[in-house]
């Protein structure tokens, strides 16, 4: 009979040890910390910048050109809306990546039912 240990995982050890790491996991934010996100993601510059960039999303790059060489004022305003749209995209993908993990907690939390147990530990 061979008396080597098995290598072999027991069912489950890896989706236990993701549950109890998750278990003992602290608050990832404090509530100072959620209302400055609330702050920053309903600011009302955002509606104007998100506008703006919709808007030059339906002209052609040609149009965007000759609008721009035309008028001096319109290039410094597209400069400065550039600007803001990529600082913007900036604050969405934190947002999503905020989302996405509140969602992943979120879904860990409420599958503590049927959450895997290691009844050799127990």
């Amino acid at each position: 009979m061979d008396t080597k240990k098995s290598t072999r995982r027991r069912p489950y050890q890896r989706e236990l040890a993701v549950w109890m790491k998750f278990k003992r996991q602290p608050a990832q934010m404090t509530l100072e910390q959620v209302l400055v996100c609330e702050k920053r993601y309903h600011d009302p510059k955002d509606g104007v910048t998100r506008r703006a960039a919709f808007q030059s999303m339906s002209r052609s790059g040609a149009e965007l050109i000759k609008a721009c060489n035309s008028n001096p004022d319109l290039a410094a305003s597209a400069l400065a809306l550039s600007d803001a749209a990529c600082e913007y995209a900036g604050r969405l993908r934190h947002l999503a990546g905020i989302m996405e993990s509140a969602g992943t907690r979120l879904m860990l939390a409420s599958a503590a039912e049927s959450a895997p147990v290691d009844r050799e530990a127990a």
